[in-house]
């Protein structure tokens, strides 16, 4: 019997250190900013190549830039917005360059989008915020 209850001893615990450390995250859309910077540009170009085919699998929404582009973008954004953008959601910041470059295909119109992700403050700055769109 003592040779069986140390074996579940041991094993439970080691369960609460387990829960503890929090996993890490498996694509820019769970990592958050400062976790991103400490990423090689490889690493960040393949989690945004798995995030662009999991968003058409499970939502239908299609990005047609390249991971490249997105994850150069994110870099800059970041670049200017640090420390201010270290807690942030990288998935944040990726949808947000996403539907300023119009390349969020979910179907909708990208003001439709710019109005969702700005909310109550798209009509207080829709100017400013017209001025961020890229021009071509």
């Amino acid at each position: 019997m003592k040779l069986l209850l140390l074996p579940i001893l041991m094993l439970l615990s080691f369960i609460p250190t387990a829960l503890a450390v929090p996993p890490e995250p498996e694509s820019p859309l769970e990592a958050t900013a400062e976790k991103w910077l400490e990423m090689s540009k490889e690493d960040k170009v393949k989690l945004i190549e798995n995030d662009i085919m999991l968003l058409e699998e499970l939502d239908g929404i299609i990005l047609n830039k390249p991971a490249e582009f997105y994850a150069e973008e994110i870099d800059k954004f970041l670049e200017v917005n640090v420390p201010e953008a270290l807690c942030d959601n990288v998935g944040l910041i990726m949808k947000s360059i996403a539907i300023l470059y119009d390349d969020w295909g979910d179907g909708r119109t990208q003001e439709e989008q710019i109005k969702e992700l700005f909310g109550d403050d798209y009509n207080k700055y829709h100017k400013e915020i017209d001025e961020l769109l890229p021009q071509e």
